[in-house]
């Protein structure tokens, strides 16, 4: 073969290698298309999903009360986040009455020395002033009404 037959050979190969090059990246765009196409299909049908449940209680059943103050540390379950989880509470705390002196006024069970709360404040490590959320009377027996439901 001579010189020009080997330029365009070469001039050939090049073509092809940038058909090649410009398809593959046509069908890499078509695909990106597609899926991100199909990702707005599937975010659609977001609103036809039923309320996923929270602790085994659907999402809109939930008291606004509860998501308002409890939720972000604690769940209705036995699941711990940054507080214990609720359920049975009741059936852990000393004696009658101490659901509402803890949420009214806790530093004086901790200044007590009250071994519920100090082994509260031991595992837990997290310091939360609960007079924070401020409850009504109202509020604070819906709260109390809601989690002794919790069994």
């Amino acid at each position: 073969m001579n010189n020009k037959d080997d330029r365009k050979l070469k001039q050939l190969t090049n073509r092809v290698i940038v058909l090649i090059t410009a398809l593959v990246l046509l069908i890499g765009v078509i695909c990106f298309l597609a899926i991100k196409n199909a990702r707005k299909k599937e975010l659609i049908v977001i609103d036809d999903v039923k309320p996923q449940e929270f602790c085994g209680t659907p999402k809109n059943e939930i008291p606004a009360l509860f998501k308002a103050n409890c939720l972000a540390c604690h769940k209705l379950d036995n699941y711990q986040l940054v507080g214990p989880g609720l359920k049975g509470c009741f059936d852990r705390f000393p004696y009658d009455g101490w659901f509402e002196q803890y949420m009214l006024n806790q530093d004086s069970l901790v200044l007590s020395g009250e071994p519920y709360i100090l082994s509260l404040k031991e595992t837990f490590q997290v310091s939360f002033d609960h007079r924070l959320i401020k409850l009504t009377d109202t509020e604070l027996v819906e709260l109390e009404t809601l989690l002794k439901d919790k069994k």
